[in-house]
């Protein structure tokens, strides 16, 4: 079938010619081409033919061009951002972007020219890091301007090379964090040394802890304990690192005595080891039954026979794909880490038909004691409520208002458990939590999202709360110290000018008019109690009071943010990556946070 709309005027004559419908002339169509049929209507009848109005011809199809990489990658980037993202978001070490010749080829492609030595692709970094640093501090500086408030975590890390750093983390919003790098404690870490290290970076990004800081967040080892004492900031003990320590108070009993040259600096939360079998020699006892130790020993035993044995695994596997239609690997747990004897024993749990039949078939019944697993089933169901309830706190976006909610009901899901051991983690959980617990900082955000607060006791909450006078007169010193003397530093600040500086006398005036027409002024402690009336009588949250609240939820219940900084570091330091100067793996931490938070921001 004739397909061109040019055959509604012609007919076929041979297999070559076309015979004309009007003048019925014939015309060549070799090929089956209709040129010349259209040539002879346009130029004899004057009819003129356009093949696009052939609604049965099938569309024309358009090409599709492959995308490419250049789409994505942003052509703006100068060498000094590049350089800085290959070393600190993919992580290769400095001679490796020094020596790779693909790396250098394009590079050139992309019009780049990279240095040969590994000692100005050093510089090339740290350059970078000086242009990132320069754009934290405005934005320091304007969400400072906006009356806008920080809280920082620090803590201490210990490199492979024995080197100790201090990180500091400065905390704003949900979405506000803003990693200040790693610090390098030359000699002693005591609590003066490291209190000037503290000041130091804060002025070095323009920040006052004393009006500026809400909060100090430390996992609370005596040094910290110290600085927090004699820091104007309030200080806050992460809540992960108390039920730490509640759960190694209910499996190991400390020694009554410590060490007479025991060091301020460490922390009276190390990690304990459940595996350790010499633990009596080491001055610890088990404060629970003897039996838990003993049937958790066991299981290792039976876990360590497959783990280390191919030949005895594949026989498990056996078991295990009979049964569950796929292969699960048993798990063994981590000595320094509590947490770990969850997913191990879970596992243990799980597989334990498997582990019994292939425990036989291995002449190894023995091992196998039908009584330990209503055991290990109390451990799991006591310890992986604290585990779900430990990854809960440590998310970025947990403040204490929600905190305290994680914590209520994790003591109620613990004492629901019908077990002496889950009531003695009960009564431990609970002590811990309220010695390292603020009470009148949680009432006080309670207060301020709920007025009616005071007017009506709440049995869900497990934990002690101030009186509604403490709480109102805590809000008004920590009003004062964040927000109220800023007109007054101000006016100190001009007076110096006044007494040092030669400027006209013009200036002095245009000054002082200017901080006369300043809206926000010191607001007095009658006047705060004016406003928690107002807030109480009609429901509405006054901009102070919003500002006092905006500044307490910059406040986290751990200080997990740190440890990230040092998980950070410790792909950066490593035994193979161990010569890097202190200045690099500061530039690398802050660099990977930086382009990590832009990156969360454009998704």
């Amino acid at each position: 079938m004739e397909t061109s709309v040019v055959w509604t005027h012609f007919k076929r004559g041979t297999v070559d010619t076309a015979v004309c419908n009007i003048c019925s002339k014939t015309i060549s169509c070799k090929g089956k081409s209709t040129s010349g049929l259209i040539r002879h209507l346009k130029g004899i009848h004057s009819t003129i033919i356009n093949n696009k109005e052939n609604s049965e011809s099938p569309p024309k199809k358009t090409r599709v061009i492959q995308s490419t990489l250049d789409k994505y990658t942003s052509k703006k980037d100068s060498l000094c951002v590049v350089v800085g993202k290959l070393a600190a978001v993919d992580g290769m070490s400095i001679r490796t972007i020094t020596r790779s010749s693909f790396i250098r080829e394009s590079m050139s492609i992309q019009g780049f020219h990279l240095p040969k030595t590994e000692r100005d692709i050093q510089q090339l970094i740290i350059l970078h890091f000086t242009e990132v640093k320069s754009c934290m501090k405005i934005d320091i500086e304007s969400m400072l301007n906006k009356r806008q408030r920080f809280s920082l975590v620090m803590d201490e890390w210990t490199s492979i090379k024995h080197r100790k750093y201090l990180n500091i983390c400065l905390l704003g919003d949900e979405k506000t964090f803003f990693n200040l790098g790693m610090i390098y404690i030359p000699g002693k870490s005591g609590a003066n040394e490291i209190r000037d290290l503290l000041d130091y970076r804060l002025q070095e990004y323009g920040i006052s802890l004393e009006n500026q800081i809400v909060a100090t967040i430390t996992d609370g080892p005596n040094v910290m304990k110290k600085i927090v004492n004699n820091s104007p900031a309030n200080g806050i003990f992460c809540l992960s690192h108390a039920i730490h320590l509640a759960v190694t108070d209910v499996f190991y009993k400390k020694p009554t005595a410590e060490h007479p040259d025991s060091d301020s600096s460490v922390s009276d939360g190390d990690d304990f080891d459940f595996e350790n079998n010499d633990i009596d020699g080491v001055g610890e006892t088990l404060s629970i039954d003897i039996t838990y130790k003993t049937i958790l020993n066991q299981t290792r035993k039976i876990i360590k026979l497959f783990r280390r044995s191919p030949a005895k695994n594949n026989i498990l596997q056996k078991y295990v794909v009979e049964d569950h239609n796929k292969e699960i690997a048993l798990e063994l747990d981590i000595v320094t880490r509590w947490n770990s004897i969850v997913p191990m024993l879970t596992k243990f749990l799980l597989l334990k038909k498997s582990i019994k039949k292939a425990l036989i078939d291995l002449n190894k019944a023995e091992l196998w004691i039908e009584s330990n697993i209503n055991v290990l089933q109390t451990l799991v169901d006591v310890l992986e409520p604290i585990k779900i309830a430990v990854e809960a706190l440590c998310r970025p976006n947990i403040n204490l208002i929600s905190a305290n909610a994680i914590l209520n009901v994790l003591c109620k899901q613990i004492s629901t458990i019908k077990n002496p051991l889950a009531q003695t983690m009960f009564d431990n959980l609970k002590q811990r939590i309220e010695e390292r617990r603020d009470k009148r900082l949680y009432t006080l955000m309670q207060y301020l999202k709920d007025p009616n607060l005071f007017n009506s006791t709440d049995p869900n909450c497990l934990f002690a709360r101030s009186t509604k006078t403490q709480t109102i007169m805590y809000a008004e010193d920590l009003f004062a110290r964040l927000f109220g003397d800023t007109n007054a530093s101000d006016n100190n600040i001009i007076v110096e000018e006044e007494q040092t500086s030669d400027i006209l006398f013009q200036e002095i005036i245009n000054k002082a008019i200017d901080q006369a027409n300043l809206t926000t002024k010191p607001i007095s402690k009658m006047s705060l109690k004016q406003e928690f009336k107002y807030l109480e009588g009609s429901g509405k949250v006054t901009d102070n009071l919003q500002c006092l609240f905006d500044a307490l939820l910059t406040i986290r219940p751990s200080s997990v943010e740190s440890e990230r900084i040092f998980s950070l570091a410790g792909i950066f330091v490593n035994k193979i990556r161990n010569r890097l100067s202190d200045e690099t793996i500061n530039a690398l931490s802050v660099l990977k946070t930086y382009f990590s938070s832009k990156q969360e921001k454009h998704i």
